[in-house]
């Protein structure tokens, strides 16, 4: 993919018409691929993201100019509305901005990523003030997509055992979609830093990673939040638990990249890692294995 950093690297327009057509191209297979729209999305924003670690804001202001410019155009040719594609990728591109101008300023990626943590704590607490009860909010959603989903398989359920199911997502749903804008936004600038890496300084990006560590401060306050969520049950402060939570098990994750790599293991431990992180007990383990990073030195220098 450093090919896409590379065409990026030649003009400010080129890496606005790049960044455009990704998203055109996520929107366009959305209908078709469903959740593997997400890449070309993904590399959409890591593309912002590259251009703000390469060039500087001065940069990024020229491709933004020509990218929404762009955008407006083809959504009305597209939709009839000028604001719809853009506004897709004010929502894609606005989180790992931040995060892009967080690490060019401060040099560490664990301050990019925790103004993308603090960002997304925001957004929830600002969407739990306005609709008062989210998990009431999120119900019905889920009624429906868990009575399609079973009508489809033809399985016999009733009615009264989706509207549980669906009351105990509902409870996680907020955090859930905190965790996912915190990652997405993550992955995009991971993909932007190794781009910068390549071209600019190899191997910077696997440092970076291998040694990133949030401090006790920070681990103090994410273990206060998990302690009050369990205390209180209040869905608005779980959902702020689990994107703190989310942080540190990325903190776990590079504890076991750092220990994998200065042992010199095999790459099939990290496939295995990755592959269990569909279960969501490997995120709590890696969480804690963050957590505890911070007071007792798990790994060496990377």
């Amino acid at each position: 993919m450093i090919f896409i950093a590379r065409l990026a690297d030649r003009s400010p327009s080129v890496a606005a018409a790049i960044a455009s057509a990704l998203q055109v191209i996520a929107l366009m297979t959305l209908p078709y691929f469903g959740v593997l729209a997400v890449v070309p999305a993904t590399l959409s924003g890591a593309v912002i993201a590259y251009v703000i670690l390469r060039r500087g804001s001065s940069a990024v202001t020229r491709v933004l100019a020509f990218a929404f410019a762009g955008l407006a155009l083809l959504s009305i040719a597209m939709v009839g509305s000028a604001v719809s594609l853009p506004l897709m990728a004010v929502v894609s591109w606005v989180p790992v901005g931040i995060a892009a101008v967080a690490l060019a300023r401060s040099a560490s990626l664990a301050v990019a990523i925790i103004s993308n943590v603090l960002l997304a704590m925001l957004g929830v607490l600002v969407f739990a003030a306005v609709v008062g009860d989210v998990a009431a909010w999120w119900q019905p959603m889920l009624d429906s997509a868990l009575g399609d989903m079973i009508n489809q398989r033809g399985v016999d359920v009733e009615a009264l055992e989706i509207s549980a199911a669906s009351a105990r997502g509902a409870d996680w749903m907020t955090g859930a979609v905190g965790v996912s804008f915190v990652m997405s936004a993550v992955l995009q600038l991971f993909i932007a830093r190794h781009w910068q890496a390549v071209q600019v300084n190899p191997g910077g990006f696997r440092g970076d990673f291998h040694n990133l560590r949030f401090g006790r401060t920070a681990a103090l306050v994410t273990l206060a939040l998990i302690a009050g969520a369990a205390v209180f049950m209040l869905p608005a402060l779980r959902a702020v638990a689990m994107i703190a939570g989310a942080a540190f098990a990325l903190q776990g994750l590079s504890v076991l990249h750092s220990l994998i790599a200065s042992r010199g293991l095999s790459v099939g431990w990290l496939v295995g890692v990755y592959t269990l992180l569909i279960i969501p007990q490997t995120w709590l383990l890696l969480a804690a294995l963050g957590l505890l990073d911070n007071y007792v030195s798990l790994r060496r220098p990377a």
